[in-house]
């Protein structure tokens, strides 16, 4: 045998064995597009395997056994993996596969495009893979395609989706931190996920992929999971640090020193993330926007998936100070917030808070079972007369366009700002529990019984887990989201 036939015999077997094995399709293929040395860490070979395990019903176009959600940290390889190195596998054992990816923005949309055209056209590529060759009006970074029917569409979240239909449809992260936390921008993007997720070319048979780091209670995995039947779900988590939310638990086994990627994510690795999050480097606002800081719950979601309270408190940090000791007298800023009661034995909750710094110091509540005919002229009394706030923020679901109407005009508040919200109630709540965590100082003097009831019942959320006694909550998270969103939260 010749030197030119043992090339190219060896060259058949590395094609062959790289279209059985995506993982080795990822060790051979990896170096065109990341030029630093690859360590393939176990969650590589898992991630792989995994996704290979979905894609043979794809290319046996056999009915779908569920769908795949994996929770993952930044900084795992995961876009490569999923994004660019998987649509290109797929194609070699299924040359006519519609691929549909979707990511959070155009940007990143880009990147992975061009990265994917890299190795589609590169000679390695060609050489391994002779029959599937690129369209010559079809190469493009969002749409590409191939001679025998395959296509790769490219979409990001709140972009057109339109007029394809795929064998499978995979998102990468689908929405920031801040959207997640923003309830029409969280909107908009599950909205992008709900259109998204029509665009199949059976729907019995189209898998769906989503592989994105936990953001929040009120993010785009958290509405898979409440609505995905639980037996067509396959569900994994991979925190970088080993915790109980690791799915399946088996996979701990594999952990390092108690690390996912100690080499990737080692604990100086986590540190400098924190740190990150915390000033805000890492935000990902939009141009022209203020950085606005993130929290240590953030940290907490995007790196160890967390999106729960811990020993099941909602509130485990709240700031406690002695008002009697703070001087008020300054020229300092003073906000209110009230959530009116509906029907029944709903709770009024209604707070006068004091800026001083970055700090909001929740200086008088009203917080009762009363009516509002009852808890006008209070709230007048007691808060907008006393504070004279500058703004004044209620909440005009169910009953309380009601309430703001009449306290525009049966008081002198002035400064009434309508909040509607149109998330879940306890999503929401959870969403925001960071920043009344870190921002709200609470009076642990205050001689009011109501404040009294007040602060009971948010050091016992969600323990009691009646949503009877989630008023002290509703109505810090009113402020706290109008705070958020106005830009009114610094450094």
């Amino acid at each position: 045998m010749n030197l030119e036939n043992l090339i190219l015999d060896l060259t058949k077997v590395k094609a062959e064995l790289c279209k059985r094995e995506f993982y080795e399709f990822t060790l051979d293929f990896v170096d065109i597009i990341f030029k630093d040395k690859f360590v393939a860490n176990w969650h590589i070979k898992f991630m792989c395997d995994e996704l290979q395990k979905l894609a043979y019903y794809i290319i046996n176009d056999l009915p779908k056994p569920y769908d795949l959600l994996v929770n993952i940290c930044p900084g795992t390889t995961k876009s490569t993996l999923i994004s660019i190195l998987f649509p290109c596998w797929l194609w070699t054992n299924k040359p006519d596969a519609v691929i549909l990816l979707m990511t959070i923005s155009d940007a990143n949309g880009k990147k992975f495009g061009l990265k994917r055209r890299d190795i589609l056209i590169s000679e390695k590529f060609k050489s391994y893979y002779p029959d599937i060759n690129i369209r010559n009006d079809a190469n493009g970074v969002y749409f590409i395609g191939n001679t025998q029917g395959g296509e790769i569409w490219q979409y990001s979240t709140r972009g057109a989706k339109t007029g394809n239909h795929g064998h499978v449809r995979i998102i990468d992260d689908l929405m920031s931190h801040r959207d997640s936390i923003s309830e029409s921008k969280s909107k908009e993007c599950i909205e992008g996920l709900t259109e998204f997720g029509s665009r199949n070319k059976d729907t019995l048979k189209t898998p769906f992929i989503q592989v994105e780091q936990r953001l929040s209670a009120n993010d785009g995995s958290n509405h898979i999971i409440k609505t995905t039947k639980k037996d067509k779900l396959k569900h994994i988590v991979l925190p970088a640090k080993v915790n109980e939310y690791i799915q399946p638990a088996e996979l701990e086994k594999n952990y390092i020193d108690g690390y996912l990627d100690p080499i990737r994510l080692g604990e100086e690795a986590l540190e400098d993330a924190k740190r990150r999050l915390l000033s805000g480097e890492d935000d990902e606002e939009e141009e022209g926007g203020e950085i606005t800081p993130m929290s240590e719950a953030a940290f907490n979601a995007q790196y160890l998936q967390d999106v729960t309270s811990k020993e099941g408190m909602l509130y485990d940090k709240l700031q406690f100070e002695d008002f009697r000791k703070i001087d008020f007298n300054g020229h300092f800023t003073s906000y209110s917030a009230t959530d009116p009661a509906d029907e029944g034995d709903d709770t009024w909750g209604s707070i006068g808070v004091t800026q001083i710094g970055k700090k909001f110091y929740v200086r008088e509540v009203v917080y009762n079972s009363f009516d509002s005919n009852y808890n006008i002229p209070v709230f007048e009394k007691k808060i907008t007369k006393v504070f004279n706030c500058l703004k004044n923020i209620i909440e005009t679901n169910g009953l309380g366009s009601v309430v703001a109407k009449r306290i525009k005009n049966e008081t002198k508040t002035f400064g009434i700002v309508p909040l509607n919200n149109g998330e879940d109630k306890v999503d929401r709540i959870n969403s925001y529990s960071f920043i009344i965590q870190e921002y709200f100082v609470f009076d642990n003097n205050n001689e009011n019984p109501e404040y009294k009831r007040f602060i009971r019942h948010l050091k016992t959320l969600p323990k009691q887990g009646d949503k009877k006694k989630v008023g002290a909550a509703d109505v810090c998270t009113h402020l706290a989201k109008w705070l958020y969103l106005s830009k009114k939260i610094i450094k």
